[in-house]
């Protein structure tokens, strides 16, 4: 968990897990292995795979990750699993210097598409988490302009309540992409 982001593990309609700080490997090995291996013992190794190649984007090219908080294991699977259906190979049959450049290719598919592909752009974004850098401070004024309360299922978001933070305290947007998270993506 590098530069103040967390990750995510965890598979479609199933509750993610949020890990927000440094694990004992142990720990990291039940998460994968007994929660998330538990459902899907597939995305339990594609996420494990995952990781490394992610840690190793993270040293290598920060830029890929910026605007991202959450990075989320269960959903890049996900895509990349999609995108592999249609090239007829799964994503599991692919050698792993194959399967380091699909993750790369879709952190940074989301520059890409811009140019040209606008629906592209907005699904990767939204899937990818990734959000504008000014993004925590316009919520935060409307938060602040007005007393309310958004609801989405179990997720709630109360301005009253997370304006007693900084809108430059990570706490602030952790708050704001944990609401944002609780939207169905079907």
């Amino acid at each position: 968990i590098a530069s103040g982001r967390s990750l995510s593990f965890g598979v479609h309609s199933q509750p993610e897990i949020l890990v927000e700080g440094p694990l004992h490997p142990r720990l990291l090995r039940g998460i994968l292995h007994n929660q998330v291996g538990g459902q899907n013992l597939l995305h339990s190794s594609l996420q494990q795979e995952c990781l490394i190649y992610i840690a190793e984007l993270l040293v290598d090219h920060p830029e890929l990750f910026k605007g991202i908080l959450i990075i989320r294991l269960g959903s890049m699977i996900e895509v990349l699993q999609s995108a592999q259906r249609q090239d007829q190979l799964p994503l599991e049959k692919l050698p792993p210097h194959l399967y380091s450049k699909k993750i790369k290719s879709l952190l940074s598919a989301d520059q890409k598409s811009k140019e040209g592909h606008w629906k592209e752009h907005r699904l990767i974004t939204g899937i990818l988490g990734r959000v504008p850098d000014d993004f925590p401070s316009r919520v935060w004024l409307i938060l602040q302009h007005q007393k309310i309360r958004f609801v989405c299922g179990e997720g709630c978001l109360v301005s009253t309540d997370i304006l007693n933070t900084k809108v430059s305290e990570p706490y602030f947007a952790m708050k704001i992409e944990r609401f944002l998270n609780c939207f169905p993506t079907d």
